[in-house]
This record gives structure tokens, C-alpha cells and sequence, in this order.
């Protein structure tokens, strides 16, 4: 005989199945360690923070069993966390916290916890997202930056200040790194398309019932010199509905059109050309990418843009003075003289600043400036004009550059331009090419999905030719992490709804 008598296959499977049930036992023994660490703790906190009565303390007591919730549902987490990043809320009146970013954290927390604590190292590896490398090294770079500059950390007894630009880029670059193993189903983008719309009609009427509460001017904003009345508030709003605009598939062309219209002319209300232009040409991209004709839409597009560039001249002497500000670099559109001349100092004053950075830019090749920045040695040189003009030395001192890549350049150095724009090429890769396989679907969720990815192509394109600050910088990062679960759902929902179709066709 091949197999001696003395082996017997049932003691091997019982063998086997023991360890299976040990290691199912001491997975369930960790997740009941976990469960009681929190309740006790919970039970704790709960005590201490109702002894001091501090309000806070108890808001975020009551919250706890919910945030508890999202820790183990990444899903759920990243759900909320897209629909309260649309209200553009900052808790406290911090720079740069708000509520989507304690969702992001939640996502990044609920990994550790899966990863480190329950175990699931395998899957990790196989799931690995491709931003991986990249995101780790700037991360590195970031730290290192901290321990040569100063971390800019009250809290932690740094002399610097500007800190929370490098605690957003480290949740971000986390965040993007997290989201590898997050999928959702047709029902939660659904959720994400309305909760979003909801969410910016709440942040915009949230923003200007703050200017009512200080009374402010409701419909200023900035220094009344400049002469510009722009509705700033209107910003949550606008680009929440924007995705929704493109989305849809209007029964009447023209009435979709007009829709269009009327959200640029709400964006134009802002005063910001750069954001105005950017919603034009996201939804260039976006109708590219769908066009089965590229050269018939290039040209039916040059059409359409010299329309715009008409009605624009025509109507520019009769709007408000923030859309004349908007409209001031179209050539021919009239503007306000002061107004235009607001824009016009705008464009000189930009390249005046890009001049004064360029020349102090050789000192910080090798080891850049960092985010953060001693705020004595800049409080004492300090003039009002400074202030008030935005000289390009205040601008320096500020790290408020107005450049994508002289901001990774002398912030960051030379090491941190090119890991900065190796991710953000990565970033552009990745969502082309996703956007492509996206927009053979043609549904509402997927078209909504390409809205959103080219509203990410130019942002990633504005960083280097327009406007580039490292908050806009870590938005990007968090765009990409949307953009890219919200693909992959998407081709996950339809391919393996096509290939039920599929074999339900064979069948018949």
C-alpha cells in the first residue's frame, strides 16, 4: 500500500479544522478585548467628562458610539465623510480640519485596527494601492522636514507655526493610501450624489449666516477698496451641484444647457476667474472623455466657447461688480475701473511674487523651507502695507507663493518636487485612464464619477500652470481618493452586471 495503515485522513482533517477553530477563537478573543477596552474606557471618559462639565468633552462622548460604528465600516465612513466635505464645516475655526477629515481618519483608523490588530496583513498586500510609494516617501519628507524646520506645532512646543499644513497632507496621503480596499454599492453613490447637493446648500446658507451673526456686508467680502462685491458663500453650492448638472441626462438639451449656464454665472458672483475657468473646463474634459468624435468635438466646442466669449462682452457692463471681476480677463468684456483695476494687480502682483520666490529658491534645493514658519521673525519686519498690498515679502514670509511648483520647489526642495509631482502625474494617470473605462457605462453614477474626475484633471493641471498652494495640494490627494473608490465601485457594479447579462444570454 501506498499510504501505511497506520494514517488515518480523519485525524488529519480534524487536526486542521482544530486550527481553523483556534484561530477563529483568538480573532474572536481580540475582538472582545477590543469591545471591553472601549466600553470600560468609554464608561471612564464618561465619568470624568460630566464631573468637569465641559461641553465638548460631552458632544463628543455622545458622538462616540457612532464614530465606534464607522471605525468598523469603512464604507460607511468614507460615505460620510465625501457627503460632509461638500459643507466645507471647520471644526473649531481650525485651518484646514474639517468634519470630512475626521471621516478620513476614521478610514485610516479602521485599517490600522484591521490590519494590525485583526490580522488581515494578506489581503493588505494584494490590495496594495499603487499611490503607495509615493505617498510614503512624502510622508517621509514631511517628517524629516519637521525635525529640520520645526514642526509648527504649538501643542508640541515647536517655535514655528503652520503645523496643521503638514498634519492635513499626513491624513491625506494616509487617507489615499486606506481607501484601496473600500467599495460601495450603486444605493451609496446615490447617497453621495444627493447627500452632497444637500450638504452645500447647508454650508453655503451656514457661510453667509455667518456674515449676517458678524454683521458683515452679506454680499462682500475682502477689503471694501477693492470695490468687488463678491458672494464667496456661494462656493460650497456650486461645486456641489456641478456634478449633478453634467450628470444628468436633461429630457430637453436646452434646459440642461441653461442650468450650466446659470451655476457659471453663480460661480462667476464669486470673483474667482481661476475657479470659473475651472468649471469650464472640466466640462470640456468631461464631454471629450464621453465624445466618440474628438476632432467634431474640438470644433463644435470652439464654437460653442466663442458664443460664450460674445454673450460674455455683451453682458459684462450689466451684472454685478464680482462677476465683472470674474469676466475681466475675458478680452473686450467691460469691467468697473476699479474693479479692473482689482484684476489687473492681481496678475501683476502674482508675477511680481513668482519673480521674488524665484530668486531665494537656490537656497532650498537641497533642504526646503518646510510649511511652517516663525511668526516673530515675520511680525517683525511687519508693516500694514504689507497686509493690506500683499507684498510679495509677505507673501514669501507666508509661504503663500501662489505656484504649484515653486511652492514643492522651495518648500520642499528638489526631493519634494519630484515626489510631489511623481504622485500628482500618478494621480493624473490613474483617473484618465479610469474615466476612460468609466464612460462606456453611460448611467447617472457613472457619469457623475467622470464629472468628478474632471473636475480632478484640471485641478491637477491648475497646480502647475494657475494656482498651487499645499492645502490645494492635500485637496487633490483626498479628490484622487474619492474619484478612485468611486471608479473602482463602478466598474465592479457594471462588469459583473454585464456578465450576469452575459450568461443569462448564453442560457437562453
Amino acid at each position: 500500500m501506498l499510504i501505511s495503515e497506520d494514517f488515518n485522513i480523519y485525524r488529519v482533517i480534524k487536526y486542521y479544522q482544530m486550527l481553523a477553530n483556534q484561530k477563529l477563537n483568538n480573532l474572536s478573543i481580540e475582538k472582545t478585548l477590543i469591545n471591553c477596552a472601549l466600553f470600560v474606557g468609554t464608561i471612564i471618559a464618561a465619568f470624568y467628562f460630566f464631573k468637569g462639565g465641559n461641553r465638548i468633552l460631552m458632544v463628543s462622548l455622545i458622538s462616540l458610539p457612532f464614530a465606534l460604528m464607522l471605525l468598523s465600516r469603512m464604507d460607511l465612513a468614507f460615505l460620510f465623510g465625501v457627503i460632509a466635505d461638500a459643507s466645507e464645516f471647520t471644526l473649531g475655526g481650525i485651518n484646514y480640519l474639517y468634519i470630512g477629515t475626521l471621516m478620513q481618519i476614521m478610514v485610516i483608523g479602521s485599517l490600522i485596527i484591521q490590519k494590525a490588530v485583526l490580522g488581515r496583513k494578506e489581503k493588505y498586500f494584494k490590495n496594495k494601492s499603487l499611490y503607495t510609494l509615493p505617498s510614503l516617501f512624502f510622508i517621509a519628507l514631511i517628517l524629516s522636514l519637521m525635525l529640520a524646520r520645526g514642526a509648527g506645532l504649538r501643542i508640541l512646543g515647536s517655535e514655528t507655526w503652520g503645523g496643521m499644513v503638514y498634519v492635513k497632507l499626513i491624513i491625506s496621503l494616509s487617507f489615499l493610501m486606506a481607501i484601496s480596499e473600500i467599495n460601495i454599492s450603486k444605493k451609496q453613490i446615490n447617497m453621495i450624489m444627493i447627500g452632497t447637493v444637500i450638504m452645500g446648500i447647508i454650508g453655503s446658507i451656514s457661510q453667509r449666516a455667518g456674515f449676517i451673526e458678524n454683521l458683515s456686508t452679506l454680499s462682500t467680502i475682502g477689503p471694501e477698496s477693492v470695490g468687488s462685491k463678491r458672494l464667496v458663500w456661494l462656493i460650497p453650492f456650486v461645486y456641489a451641484a456641478f456634478p449633478i448638472v453634467l450628470a444628468k441626462k436633461w429630457k430637453i438639451g436646452f434646459f440642461g444647457w441653461l442650468v450650466w449656464l446659470l451655476l457659471m454665472g453663480i460661480m462667476g458672483l464669486t470673483g474667482f476667474r481661476s475657479k470659473l475657468v475651472g468649471l469650464i473646463m472640466a466640462t470640456f474634459i468631461f464631454g471629450f472623455i464621453l465624445s466618440r468624435f474628438k476632432l467634431r468635438y474640438i470644433i463644435v466646442s470652439t464654437l460653442v466657447g466663442v458664443f460664450l466669449w460674445i454673450f460674455a462682452i455683451v453682458i459684462s457692463p450689466h451684472v454685478p461688480r464680482g462677476l465683472q471681476r470674474t469676466l475681466s480677463f475675458i478680452p473686450g468684456a467691460y469691467s468697473d475701473v476699479r474693479t479692473g483695476k482689482d484684476a489687473l494687480e492681481s496678475v501683476e502682483w502674482r508675477v511680481e511674487i513668482w519673480k521674488y520666490c524665484w530668486e531665494r529658491a537656490p537656497e532650498y534645493f537641497m533642504v526646503g523651507r518646510g510649511s511652517a514658519f516663525n511668526v516673530y521673525d515675520a511680525v517683525g519686519d511687519l508693516r500694514r502695507s504689507d497686509i493690506m498690498e500683499f507684498t510679495p515679502w509677505f507673501a514669501y514670509m507666508t509661504r503663500s507663493y501662489h505656484s504649484g511648483p515653486l511652492t514643492l520647489l522651495i518648500d520642499y526642495g528638489v526631493l519634494g518636487l519630484i515626489i510631489g509631482s511623481w504622485l500628482l502625474i500618478l494621480i493624473l494617470k490613474i483617473t484618465v485612464n479610469g474615466a476612460k473605462k468609466i464612460s462606456t457605462y453611460n448611467t447617472i453614477e457613472s457619469r457623475f464619477c467622470l464629472a468628478l474626475a474632471s473636475i480632478l484633471i484640471w485641478e491637477v493641471i491648475s497646480f502647475y500652470l494657475v494656482y498651487g498652494q499645499m492645502p490645494k495640494f492635500g485637496r487633490i490627494i483626498v479628490a484622487a481618493a474619492v474619484v478612485s473608490v468611486l471608479t473602482n465601485s463602478i466598474v465592479k457594479i457594471y462588469s459583473k452586471k454585464n456578465e450576469n447579462q452575459r450568461s443569462k444570454a448564453l442560457e437562453i
